[in-house]
């Protein structure tokens, strides 16, 4: 198995190169190996890459403004599970703005340092807590992380992001909810529709393979106490991003 592993991953990376020695990306900027693409994402086509990073990026400026936010107005913020910087790439314009970007994939960690300097970038690990001080961002978004986290980890980085947010600060995460419902299995279903949290594979936590499913009632109530719920935007519903968005403010 682990075999076939790596003849996939070489074919991934041989067809990435092909790919990539034709491709010039529209911002400009440097784009990561295939191995790193296709870590965020189905397939490691650059063209995809692209699209999806403007899509979330939209979605973010969409979501705000619906709270009547501009991202402009931010003075901090961080993309918690940046990856290889596809939503990053997209805040270069930004004037003012001090943006960060963290993972536990340090490989990515290293081409994002190198590649994207007009942010900051830090290694944190599986588990809290993440190297930053406290109250140090007035935003943090995190899109499809807490989806590929078991449930022993979800409450821990939901705490650990509200250390790192300054009082009145804003967090925006993203969750495969009821629009994803029907893929699951009938008991599980049950389970989801009972508000429990569903997760697939747990032992492949922070990998795709771990595959997390959040019912509004789980959200509502992990968020309370510490957050309080600005608004929830059902899949698809903000520049067509694929999972519920959650937007709170710091408590």
């Amino acid at each position: 198995m682990r075999g076939a592993f790596r003849l996939r991953e070489a074919a991934i990376s041989a067809a990435g190169q092909r790919r990539d020695a034709e491709f010039t990306a529209p911002d400009g900027l440097p784009m990561p190996p295939a191995r790193l693409r296709v870590a965020v994402a189905p397939n490691a086509d650059p063209d995809n890459y692209i699209y999806a990073g403007r899509r979330s990026a939209a979605a973010i400026r969409a979501v705000l403004e619906g709270g009547g936010l501009r991202i402009e107005e931010f003075g901090s913020m961080l993309d918690f599970g940046c990856g290889s910087g596809r939503v990053v790439r997209e805040w270069r314009s930004l004037k003012g703005v001090e943006i960060f970007g963290s993972d536990y994939n340090a490989d990515a960690i290293s081409w994002c340092a190198e590649h994207l300097p007009f942010a900051r970038f830090e290694v944190n690990g599986l588990e809290p807590p993440t190297p930053f001080d406290s109250e140090r961002f007035e935003f943090v978004y995190a899109l499809s992380v807490l989806t590929h986290l078991p449930e022993n980890l979800q409450r821990p980085w939901l705490e650990e992001l509200h250390r790192i947010l300054r009082p009145g600060g804003y967090l925006l995460i993203t969750v495969a909810g009821e629009s994803l419902r029907h893929h699951l299995a009938a008991g599980d279903a049950e389970r989801f529709d009972r508000g429990e949290l569903i997760v697939h594979f747990p032992r492949s936590a922070g990998m795709n393979m771990c595959a997390v499913y959040h019912p509004r009632a789980y959200v509502d109530a992990m968020l309370g106490g510490s957050f309080e719920l600005i608004h929830a935007i059902p899949a698809g519903n903000a520049a067509g991003y694929p999972q519920d968005m959650y937007l709170a403010r710091v408590a």
